[in-house]
């Protein structure tokens, strides 16, 4: 039941600070990063990033990933937003 989407890892940092910044969304927690390992899939979605975000004024939580290369399986970090 959780709100689930998937974004570009070059996106990642504006997705989420948008996410944080935006008055009516207001998800200001990052609550979980996790990543997972897709051994089966394509070489470009071999790997991805998990976020959970959560709003604890509307009790509502979020969860989007970024797919990453295998070969190079890089994100930017997101430890500035919530410093």
């Amino acid at each position: 039941g959780m709100l689930t989407f998937e974004v570009t890892r070059e996106n990642i940092v504006e997705v989420m600070q948008y996410l944080r910044d935006d008055e009516q969304l207001a998800f200001t927690f990052l609550t979980d990063v996790c990543g997972v390992h897709y051994p089966d899939n394509d070489i470009e979605r071999q790997f991805a990033t998990v976020y959970h975000m959560h709003n604890w004024v509307a009790n509502v939580r979020i969860r989007f990933r970024a797919f990453l290369n295998g070969e190079n399986p890089e994100v930017d970090s997101v430890t500035s937003l919530f410093n």
